[in-house]
């Protein structure tokens, strides 16, 4: 039997389909959304492994550029570490300033597959009120 490509294993997300199944998703699409859930989820969520998770949200999105080198770091330990199966290749961390004045923070996960390179995009931004919203581009 033929080995299965990562990018071919499907991930059950927590909505329905048109026709009310489980909605799922492959390939770079869900890899992003696992790195995503280590990227914003606080460690300790799981009692059972407390060191999953990075918090992305504990960094000033503003002034993150000091921190990059750490950032990526962190993100791709969390990812290579929860995840090794992913074929992760590199992640980028920049940042952006919205027009009404709000920096917003965007990853850029590169994954390469049997020589096929894939790029995925979470872009977050953290409001006034502290909210962070995001948004994931496969």
């Amino acid at each position: 039997m033929a080995e299965v490509l990562e990018s071919e294993k499907k991930e059950l997300t927590l909505s329905i389909n048109d026709f009310d199944e489980p909605q799922e998703i492959s390939g770079a699409e869900s890899w992003a959304t696992l790195a995503a859930n280590l990227i914003f989820m606080k460690p300790s969520t799981l009692p059972t492994d407390p060191e999953m998770g990075f918090d992305i949200r504990r960094y000033d999105f503003a002034f993150i550029d000091d921190k990059r080198p750490e950032i990526e770091q962190g993100i791709s330990d969390q990812i290579r570490t929860y995840f090794p199966e992913l074929p992760l290749d590199n992640v980028d961390v920049t940042t952006q300033t919205m027009s009404n004045g709000i920096p917003l923070l965007v990853v850029v996960l590169t994954f390469t597959e049997n020589g096929d390179r894939t790029t995925s995009v979470i872009a977050a931004e953290k409001s006034e009120k502290g909210v962070l919203n995001f948004s994931i581009v496969p």
